[in-house]
């Protein structure tokens, strides 16, 4: 053991036997005796702890949430439903009415049944649609009011989807048609099932 010098017990360093204070830290020398030196602090890499894992979003508290975010997207999907609705009407009368009089005609829409009643409601339509079902079913007039529903038919399959049914509502019988086109296609037609006006025969007159 080297009796000249000593060492810090609290950093290690070598000073002389004489010091009673460490010339590198300052610490008090522990005279009388020799120790070995102060083994050197060892740099440790700091751990850094993860922090605490953020609560869960589908724990059973949050229940409320979900009913509002329900609720929000319900509202929402009624909401979209509505317009989609609402823009169907107006394409099926737009429909319509490139064909026919607003004036003249009204439309009863059942977007349920995809149906769409023609009522003939201005005097002008009412009194045109009986010369023709009870004096002109087979008429030029009679061929055009044909082409109009038709029209109107192949319209609607174009605007706003197949399956719709149209009809032109009898003036005098609501529950009757003149004619009925579904998906452009004729279901009924008046011409179809008129008797023609031009033998009298069909009428029971007989020649003298």
């Amino acid at each position: 053991m080297n009796k000249d010098y000593i060492f810090c017990t609290k950093c290690g360093h070598k000073n002389p036997r004489s010091s009673k204070f460490c010339i590198k830290c300052g610490a008090r020398l522990v005279s009388g005796s020799n120790p070995q030196p102060a083994a050197m602090p060892i740099n440790r890499p700091q751990v850094t702890r993860p922090s605490p894992a953020p609560a869960k979003f589908f724990r059973k508290d949050n229940g409320w949430l979900w009913t509002i975010i329900i609720l929000v997207v319900i509202f929402c999907g009624s909401a979209i439903y509505r317009q989609e609705q609402k823009q169907q009407r107006a394409d099926i009368r737009s429909a319509v009415y490139d064909e026919l009089s607003k004036s003249e005609f009204k439309v009863k829409i059942d977007q349920d049944e995809q149906e769409v009643e023609i009522v003939p409601y201005g005097d002008g339509a009412q009194y045109a649609l009986r010369i023709i079902g009870n004096l002109a079913a087979d008429s030029e007039a009679a061929d055009e009011m044909d082409d109009s529903v038709k029209a109107i038919s192949k319209k609607i399959d174009k605007k706003v989807g197949d399956g719709w049914t149209v009809g032109l509502q009898n003036p005098d019988n609501s529950k009757r048609y003149f004619w009925i086109y579904k998906d452009g296609k004729c279901k009924y037609r008046l011409q179809d099932h008129a008797v023609s006006y031009d033998d009298y025969d069909d009428y029971g007159y007989e020649d003298d």
